[in-house]
């Protein structure tokens, strides 16, 4: 697999693309950038703006339509682009898709999202707050069973979403539902039921994807041992001797040496759009931080919140430092 970054800059063997996209958290100006990842005839791109899990999930994406696309035997490349709704999160998923029209004209002057990256013909968008492996891919399948129906019935229209003003060449959302609806989706339900490992690299992986579960591992003794099971994924992060899982904001899961601890006391989780920041004390001590906001659409002054955890005694106090002492 070919993964390839994007600014505005070029460097050896990375490309990258930034543009700037102003988001006001006690006044700064934040960069959203790119990740593209290649496999065989397909290119899954994800625009976001921070180091979010969902970057690995649109790597694995990739993979896994990759693998629907060989079993329906379609000869043709396909380019789904995921932007990530990680600020204003309206809990709502927006999906085009077109024939080789990858032109968007908006007004924030992001040219690259316009870029048919791999000359392919089926070229798919999804707007929202997460990658969600089997609307999209019922979404593929579907769009390869209708291809010729998108390429006589697309056409160009508004869309407004957030920070993305669009005029976006697609077939009409009743268009797109009619595909869905009928479509039995048999490719999708086999790719769903198969492992696909973050990183796609097998026991490097701390978790596999598998008929809708996330499934958080370990290896003892050479052997795969299933220490939690989730239904969705915000964030993972591996320290040296914790491996934090975050559900979501407000259910924060903690695997340490011959343990597992459910964070039950953080308070104001709900209005969490960034990364939850952790630092690890001690083998025994984890400190977190994350910033909070009252207002599910307006992002700016959030508060910050601070813990101290010890896992093994299941204990959580509030810190006036995010320092170790």
């Amino acid at each position: 697999m070919r993964t390839t970054f994007h600014f505005f800059l070029r460097t050896s063997a990375i490309n990258i693309i930034i543009f700037y996209m102003a988001i006001f958290s006690n006044i700064y100006c934040h960069q959203d950038r790119y990740y593209s990842f290649n496999e065989d005839n397909v290119v899954v791109r994800i625009k976001t703006g921070f180091d979010y899990e969902e970057i690995r999930k649109a790597e694995m994406l990739s993979l896994m339509i990759s693998d629907l696309a060989k079993q329906m035997k379609y000869p043709g490349k396909i380019q789904l682009d995921f932007i990530h709704d990680y600020v204003y999160r309206l809990n709502r998923s927006d999906k085009f898709v077109s024939y080789k029209r990858s032109d968007i004209i908006q007004n924030n002057g992001d040219k690259y999202l316009s870029r048919n990256i791999n000359n392919a013909g089926l070229i798919i968008r999804n707007v929202n707050t997460e990658v969600n492996f089997e609307e999209l891919l019922k979404f593929v399948e579907a769009s390869i069973n209708y291809e010729a129906y998108i390429k006589t019935n697309q056409i160009q229209y508004k869309y407004d979403g957030g920070h993305n003003q669009w005029i976006i060449y697609s077939i009409s959302q009743d268009q797109i539902s009619y595909i869905i609806e009928n479509t039995d989706f048999k490719h999708t339900l086999s790719i769903l039921s198969c492992k696909y490992y973050r990183g796609n690299n097998g026991r490097k992986s701390k978790y596999f994807y598998q008929d809708g579960i996330y499934n958080f591992i370990t290896y003892e003794n050479g052997f795969e041992e299933i220490v939690l099971k989730t239904n969705n994924l915000y964030q993972y992060k591996a320290l040296e001797n914790h491996s934090i899982i975050v559900e979501k904001p407000c259910k924060i899961y903690i695997v340490y040496s011959n343990g597992l601890h459910l964070l039950k006391d953080s308070v104001n989780c709900d209005g969490v759009y960034r990364l939850l920041e952790f630092r690890e004390c001690s083998s025994e001590i984890l400190n977190l931080k994350y910033w909070s906001r009252s207002s599910d659409t307006i992002p700016y002054f959030p508060d910050l919140i601070k813990y101290q955890i010890n896992p093994k005694l299941g204990v959580t106090d509030e810190a006036d430092t995010f320092d170790c002492g």
